[in-house]
């Protein structure tokens, strides 16, 4: 079954035609010599010959489709090449959106967006806003009493963030101190929340209150207050440390570090996603939706080009929405809930009918 996604129109359509034009032959050449059984079979290849033709002029183009996942962007959803030697396959409802708008949550197929630098024609992602709405992505950050100190954006500018150096960040937060992994080697970038911060420093050494906090026997200590090039909010307190080159300490005044997880807010309100593969670790926005645009984003936002890449996507670039998962067998299930209760819908309007022809009949 996994063929069904990349099977050629063109080839299909001469296949069919040329079956046709056997069949038609074989009847006028022989038009009285097959038994009731040879014309009972040839009348059902016809048959079933006519609804392919049906399927793949009508249904192909214009209802459904099959479509693979080409990629792991939608993972842990949907699987793609290469974790996977062949992605999922799926059935893709191509008048769904003749008739009504995209939901947020939906995982909708559309055209690549003339911005993407992408060989792919087709890109498959979520609907995360709609037309008119207002964007937000936040990175993971570090926080002093709820405001922000380290953003842990995987920016390769210092204005963007503090981005973790392998994938995802080794961070611990607990009561007044909170920590992440920085640069190659290891080291941890401490930040400490302290009331009334009492700080003695030179090149070799920090004392905060008294306690030995950080120190380098090389005396490579270097003191800033710069906290904004790590993604500090305006108006925190403290007094970054740097060793080497890199950021080891941050003393903040304040009485809770804690550490929050990437998210995406809608209109300012924070979306519950429990789909995604990781929270994300970049930021993006905030971005207002023109009335005909999209913001689209993969589950596995650390490793999907979309909309915080490319920009929102154009209403007439939707192709359908993803409806079954058929391919592999293992993996067979609805997408969506509402084609299972459409589904069963039309089993008890057939229940009905047939109740009311055997009534009639009886």
């Amino acid at each position: 079954m996994s063929w069904l996604a990349e099977i050629s129109i063109k080839w299909i359509l001469m296949a069919v035609g040329a079956l046709v034009l056997a069949l038609t032959a074989l009847r006028v050449s022989r038009p009285g010599s097959r038994s009731g059984a040879a014309s009972a079979l040839v009348e059902n290849v016809q048959i079933v010959l006519s609804v392919v033709v049906v399927v793949f002029l009508i249904i192909r183009p214009h209802l459904f489709q099959a479509f693979y996942i080409p990629s792991g962007s939608m993972e842990p959803t949907l699987h793609g090449p290469p974790a996977f030697p062949v992605g999922d396959r799926l059935l893709v409802n191509k008048l769904v959106y003749r008739v009504s708008k995209p939901r947020r949550g939906e995982i909708a197929v559309f055209r690549s967006p003339e911005a993407a630098d992408s060989g792919e024609k087709e890109f498959i992602k979520r609907v995360i806003g709609l037309p008119g709405e207002t964007v937000q992505v936040v990175p993971s950050r570090l926080l002093v009493d709820g405001r922000t100190v380290v953003n842990t954006s995987s920016g390769s500018s210092s204005t963007h963030g503090l981005g973790p150096p392998n994938g995802e960040p080794e961070l611990e937060a607990d009561g007044d101190t909170a920590s992440m992994v920085v640069g190659f080697n290891g080291e941890r970038l401490a930040v400490f929340a302290v009331p009334e911060p009492q700080l003695e420093y030179d090149n070799f050494q920090v004392r905060v209150n008294g306690v030995l906090k950080l120190q380098d026997k090389s005396g490579r200590i270097q003191a800033s207050e710069d906290l904004g090039a790590y993604g500090a909010e305006r108006g925190v307190q403290g007094t970054l440390f740097i060793l080497a080159g890199e950021p080891r300490l941050i003393v903040v005044k304040g009485k809770r570090a804690s550490y929050d997880l990437g998210h995406v807010l809608v209109n300012g309100r924070r979306l519950k996603e429990p789909y995604i593969a990781a929270p994300p670790l970049y930021g993006k926005g905030p971005l207002k939706l023109g009335p005909d645009e999209y913001f689209m984003m993969g589950d596995n936002r650390n490793h999907s080009a979309d909309s915080h890449v490319w920009g929102p996507l154009k209403e007439d670039r939707l192709l359908g929405r993803a409806e079954i998962l058929f391919w592999p067998l293992a993996r067979i299930r609805l997408l969506h809930v509402w084609l299972l209760a459409f589904l069963a819908a039309l089993w008890l309007v057939y229940l009905a009918a047939h109740s009311a022809l055997a009534r009639r009949s009886g």
